[in-house]
């Protein structure tokens, strides 16, 4: 179900203004306090009065795998992950609606202005954090419906037909098509196989149940 105008626009105000923002991640963080993943940075956080770099240790909960090697720190209030030089609050990996919401905003919108695949990862990462964070990303602009239609493709450009060479001989080119959806019969058979031969035009034609695989065809 599609995020209601009212949502979208309490999103956009929000990644405008910092702290009006932080105050959505806050509750947010409040809300999903006992999701495993984040209960184990939280705790974390709260071992130390600074930020702490979490073990390598990796518990059975999934996205465990998120708190190796990396930097937690409680700013304001709020549960950030160190980005470079820029501590990204985190959002709680079971609040997937603000996480739908925050790619919507930065993806869809005027804001977002449809980027593409790298260019929009590094928009959501520099500025949140959860984990599956690129996934999502991923799966969100490849499901976007103006992207795809509007995008030009990235393959090499379709060869032009080459009509067949000229048979010397009978039955040395042939062609053959299915003509399917018909009355079945007594005998099973609901498709007619056609079979064409390029250099006397001769057609032959076999009745086939429409089941009938290449192997059989052939």
């Amino acid at each position: 179900m599609p995020p209601s105008p009212q949502s979208l626009q309490y999103t956009a105000i929000a990644l405008n203004d910092e702290s009006f923002m932080l105050d959505i991640i806050k509750r947010s963080q409040t809300t999903f306090c006992n999701d495993p993943w984040f209960a184990k940075v939280k705790q974390s956080c709260a071992s130390s009065s600074a930020s702490v770099s979490t073990s390598a240790s990796s518990p059975s909960a999934p996205a465990m795998s998120a708190l190796k090697q990396h930097t937690y720190a409680v700013r304001n209030g709020v549960v950030c992950r160190l980005q470079g030089d820029y501590f990204a609050p985190v959002v709680p990996p079971s609040d997937r609606d603000l996480q739908r919401l925050i790619l919507l905003e930065l993806h869809s919108s005027g804001l977002g202005g449809h980027l593409a695949l790298r260019k929009m990862h590094k928009e959501v990462s520099n500025r949140f954090f959860w984990p599956g964070l690129k996934k999502d990303v991923e799966k969100f602009v490849k499901q976007c419906v103006v992207c795809q239609a509007g995008r030009s493709s990235t393959q090499k450009p379709v060869g032009l037909l080459h009509p067949h060479d000229i048979p010397s001989r009978p039955f040395d080119i042939v062609s053959m098509d299915f003509i399917t959806g018909l009355p079945l019969t007594a005998r099973g058979n609901d498709a007619i196989l056609t079979i064409v031969d390029h250099f006397s035009k001769y057609i032959t034609l076999l009745a086939i149940p429409a089941t009938t695989d290449a192997h059989a065809t052939a």
